[in-house]
């Protein structure tokens, strides 16, 4: 996990990305995504059908595997959280 992503892990952003990027076959759907989601904001996805709105989710969630980049839950990243992540989650 770079610093930065660290920094506001601890600062208690609970989703955050970094530089992620998907395609599908030889379309791309997500290009170098970076962004965090602070503790408390609420967040909206708005676009066409096809602009990548689903598979940022299931990315962020660790439902789905980037071609490249990361992205994190609470601090962790999201494709191996530990169980004790996923009770903090919960509780959240």
């Amino acid at each position: 996990m770079n610093a930065l992503i660290a920094a506001h892990a601890a600062d208690g952003a609970p989703l955050s990305c970094e530089a992620v990027a998907k395609r599908y076959d030889s379309k791309p759907v997500l290009r170098d995504i970076t962004l965090e989601i602070p503790r408390g904001t609420v967040l909206g996805l708005i676009g066409r059908n096809g602009a990548g709105k689903s598979t940022l989710i299931r990315i962020l969630l660790g439902l789905q595997q980037p071609d490249s980049g990361a992205a994190y839950v609470l601090g962790e990243p999201a494709l191996s959280l530990s169980d004790a992540a996923k009770t903090r989650l919960r509780r959240a």
